[in-house]
């Protein structure tokens, strides 16, 4: 950033919400303007569209505010923050001939601002005229969000994906495995094919609710509330951190947010017990998966999704909350698990999730 760049910012620790109304001036100024007020006044308004990361959020107040002030002050008026007209966004009010004042130093504080590192955020000023678009100022690059919903995959006549021979052949412990994948965009799902069994994900497309058939048939692609969250596909996690799966991303992204909820398998060993963990859960067992996001500097960090705790279980699609504060700039998305009902070679609880519509901006 240039030196003298400095002489345009303001060291103003607040935060950016997008479409807060403000406007130049004092309750006096609304009918008066710079020059010669004897001429008609015309209201300008800013209106705004910002993608803002935590780190983004006061460089963007600071880039925005420092902008009106240039507007303002162009044609004499003192900027007021507290100023707010509901539903027209920044407003000011200038005698007719001035427009070119205001728009010489909106031009001039952009040249100076233009550069200005947003921290991975984006905010874009539009200046009109009534409902004539002047101008719009861009500063950083907008954010793509994409969705990823697993829509696009192709499955089976029993309705789930696991992969298949057309993998990369790799040689496993106990014979060939392959190597699979499904990409949707910057996302691309990595899972294990062993011919007669899978590890890492499926897709899936049942709509059963029950586990019943001792891992053979379907019901291992069920989920507890019977389908997808939307659409009609979902995915299936299967201990993926132990078998070296993942999803990945072509690009870093903030991970916004994904719906979870349990499986059929899982949900069946929390409610019934099964062979391996025991009897149905009590209030003191408790049954979470967590969530390791490597960024593209290679560090990690986590979040915690609890599948079942005092004496309940998740039985709804749900929505992770505050991923977005921490999930920014991954490149790789793993799943383990965790619970009270270990033995001697770790969980006794099927390590099963269920997971779809990841959201992510780019």
């Amino acid at each position: 950033m240039k030196k003298n760049l400095l002489k345009w910012m303001m060291a103003i620790a607040i935060v950016a919400t997008p479409m807060v109304f403000t406007a130049c001036g004092s309750d006096d100024d609304d009918n008066k303007s710079s020059g010669d007020t004897s001429k008609k006044t015309v209201t300008y308004t800013v209106s705004e569209y910002v993608n803002s990361t935590t780190e983004s959020q006061i460089v963007i107040a600071t880039v925005k505010e420092t902008m009106l002030r240039a507007m303002c002050s162009s044609v004499g008026q003192t900027y007021n923050p507290n100023k707010s007209i509901l539903g027209m966004g920044y407003a000011i009010a200038i005698a007719e001939g001035d427009e070119s004042k205001m728009l010489n130093a909106l031009d001039a504080a952009y040249s100076q601002l233009k550069d200005t590192d947003m921290k991975g955020g984006y905010l874009e000023l539009t200046l009109k005229k009534g409902e004539d678009t002047l101008k719009n100022y861009i500063f950083g690059t907008k954010a793509i969000s994409q969705y990823v919903d697993f829509e696009d995959a192709t499955l089976n006549s029993n309705k789930y994906w696991i992969g298949s021979q057309d993998g990369t052949e790799e040689q496993g412990a106990y014979g060939p495995i392959w190597k699979c994948t499904y990409k949707e965009g910057i996302a691309t799902v990595n899972t294990t094919f062993g011919g007669s069994w899978w590890t890492g994900f499926a897709i899936s497309a049942c709509t059963g609710t029950t586990f019943a058939d001792n891992y053979q048939g379907t019901d291992q692609y069920n989920n507890i509330v019977g389908g997808a969250s939307s659409g009609n596909n979902f995915l299936v996690i299967n201990g993926v951190t132990a078998s070296g799966n993942s999803i990945t991303f072509d690009k870093p992204a903030t991970i916004t947010g994904f719906r979870y909820t349990n499986s059929a398998v899982a949900a069946n060993s929390i409610i019934n017990g099964d062979t391996y963990s025991g009897g149905p859960f009590t209030e003191n067992d408790w049954f979470k998966c967590i969530v390791t996001g490597t960024k593209k500097d290679g560090t990690t960090v986590t979040y915690d999704i609890m599948l079942a705790e005092n004496g309940d279980y998740v039985k709804t699609w749900t929505a992770t909350k505050g991923l977005s504060n921490t999930f920014v700039n991954i490149v790789k998305m793993e799943f383990s698990f965790d619970g009270t009902r270990k033995g001697e070679y770790g969980l006794n609880t099927p390590a099963y999730m269920c997971l779809d519509k990841i959201v992510l901006r780019y």
